[in-house]
């Protein structure tokens, strides 16, 4: 369902709000689904990873919570799970590939296969009480950010997508 959304917004609403924005008229791209067996070993990919329900799970402690020691429990879990991903992101591929790291959102780069991918999840589950975190990656920031976005539609959320934009 995201993905024919996502197209007629690229060829259709973005259009009609690029138009007033600026002059310049862009041709409409496609965007599709990048699957692993047709990714070059030499390639670079920027990966986006985001805890999912953080917000919501944060607003439920803000409500709930009777002590402070619940959201210094979460925030701990959380930040050790982001430092041991990072850890193993170096190790796996090299020291400079990490190129952000904030709270529950990391961006790197690499060439990661989806068995890699679908660790990295489980190392974030199993550090955290559980919680999950969506995957997004393409071959630029821009991919990345969309592909991260409709990594998050997706039910259950815990989900892997890789996008290109032609």
């Amino acid at each position: 369902m995201s993905f024919p959304f996502i197209e007629f917004y690229t060829e259709v609403i973005y259009q009609i709000l690029l138009s007033h924005k600026c002059s310049v008229k862009q041709e409409p791209k496609k965007i599709t689904k990048i699957f692993h067996a047709e990714i070059k070993s030499d390639e670079i990919f920027y990966y986006g990873l985001d805890g999912d329900n953080t917000g919501t799970i944060l607003e439920e402690l803000f409500i709930c919570s009777k002590n402070e020691e619940e959201f210094k429990k979460l925030s701990k879990s959380i930040l050790r799970a982001m430092s041991e991903i990072s850890k193993f992101i170096r190790s796996i591929s090299n020291k400079n590939s990490i190129v952000f790291e904030a709270g529950d959102d990391l961006l790197f780069k690499g060439n990661l296969d989806d068995n890699l991918l679908k660790n990295i999840q489980k190392m974030y589950y199993d550090i955290t009480p559980g919680l999950t975190c969506s995957i997004g990656y393409g071959r630029s920031f821009q991919e990345v950010y969309l592909a991260l976005k409709i990594a998050k539609t997706q039910p259950g959320k815990n989900s892997i997508i890789g996008i290109q934009i032609t």
